[in-house]
This record gives structure tokens, C-alpha cells and sequence, in this order.
């Protein structure tokens, strides 16, 4: 008998909602819509529901400064997320991001063990906020956490695997991921996107023709 589909969906994350920008593109619209979708085509009739939880901070260390997440925590008005964004490239906050970019990091991990213990065959984590333009001390595009790199990073550091292919599907560049996993030759990244003369953001060269180093083509 084959695995099942596994998913990750928190209505928790639906309360990450900017409060003084209405012109944000990331609503919490985007992750309801994708999970009714699933739902009314019957796409998770047989799947099994994989609990978020919140990433601890030695799960969000792994790839992100723990100053970083002290700051977050103390965005606690609409007021202060918006003076902190000021300096940041695009990018909204709201009194509920710390615990929704949480969710949506510990969700992911929990996605892959459920999938690494042969719980689930594969999986979808709808998740928000999104992560791969986000690295370091650096959370920009909409972007907190890179929830990817945190649970790639997971696997190899308490899952056992000895190396991780990360394959990232977008308009724009997995920057962040990329930044995040480049130089660790426990993993390899590809990204499929659009640069177009480097008419599509982050507007940077280097994503035009990408390779990975010695680990071979990522672009």
C-alpha cells in the first residue's frame, strides 16, 4: 500500500495581515485560496493533515541571528512593524508575524520528518509567511524566516540525511535560499525563474546564469 499525501495548513497564519499598507501583495487571501482549491477539487480527501507548530529558536538559529528573532518579538504594534520595515525591501509586518512565520518554519520541519519517518509519501506545506528571499540577518520580498532552509537544514543536522537537493519554483530568484545554502556542501539548490535582462527583482546579475559551484548547475 503506498503512503499517503501529507499537508500543513494553520488558519493561524491567516492572522499575519499587514495594518497600515493595503497594497501589499502577500494577503492572507493568497494561503486561503490555495487551501479551498485543494480541498474543493479533492485533493486532500486522502491526505493526512500534519500539525503546525512553532519553530523554537534553536530550529530558527540554524539559519537566521537569534538577534534577528528578539527583534520580531518586540514588533508587538502596527506602529513599531512599520517604522522597522522603513529599512527593509519590501517587506510588511504585523503584531501576529512572530507567531505565523513561526508556524510556518515549524510546520515545514514537521512536514519533512513526517515524510523522512515514511509517515507520508509527499507533501505541500501552505504555509505563510513565504521564506525564500529571506537569509541571515536579512528578512526582505514579503519574506521572515526561509522556511525551506531552516528544515533542509533540520534534516541533515537531526535527520539523518547526509545531503539535501532544494528545488525552488518562482517568478523571481530563491536569493535568500540560495544565499542561505551556498557555500554548505551538504546541499545543492536549483531555481527556475525569470531574470529577463534583470528586469525582475532582486535585480542582480548574479541570477541571470547561476551555477552552484562545484555541485554543478542550479540555474
Amino acid at each position: 500500500m503506498s503512503l499517503p499525501f501529507g499537508f500543513v495548513y494553520d488558519e493561524r497564519m491567516l492572522e499575519h495581515e499587514c495594518g497600515y499598507d493595503p497594497t501589499m501583495a502577500e494577503r492572507p487571501e493568497r494561503m486561503k485560496l490555495i487551501y479551498e482549491r485543494l480541498l474543493n477539487d479533492g485533493l486532500l480527501e486522502d491526505a493526512i493533515k500534519i500539525e503546525a507548530r512553532l519553530a523554537t529558536d534553536k530550529e530558527l538559529i540554524l539559519n537566521h541571528p537569534e538577534e534577528l528573532i528578539r527583534e520580531i518579538e518586540n514588533l508587538n504594534t502596527d506602529e513599531k512593524c512599520e517604522e522597522w520595515c522603513k529599512d527593509k525591501e519590501i517587506l510588511w509586518m504585523s503584531p501576529k508575524t512572530e507567531e505565523a512565520s513561526k508556524l510556518a518554519a515549524g510546520g515545514t520541519i514537521e512536514m519533512v520528518k513526517a515524510c523522512l519517518e515514511g509517515k507520508i509519501s509527499s507533501g505541500f506545506a501552505i504555509v505563510r509567511p513565504p521564506g525564500h528571499h529571506a537569509y541571515g540577518k536579512v528578512p526582505q520580498g514579503y519574506c521572515v524566516f526561509n522556511n525551506v532552509a531552516i528544515a533542509a537544514k533540520y534534516a541533515v543536522e537531526h535527520l539523518g540525511l547526509e545531503r539535501v537537493a532544494v528545488v525552488d519554483f518562482d517568478i523571481h530568484p530563491g536569493n535568500g535560499t540560495y544565499y542561505s545554502l551556498k557555500d554548505d556542501p551538504r546541499f545543492h539548490f536549483t531555481s527556475f525563474h525569470i531574470y529577463y535582462h534583470g528586469a525582475f527583482w532582486p535585480f542582480q546579475q548574479e541570477f541571470d546564469y547561476m551555477t552552484d559551484g562545484k555541485k554543478g548547475i542550479r540555474s
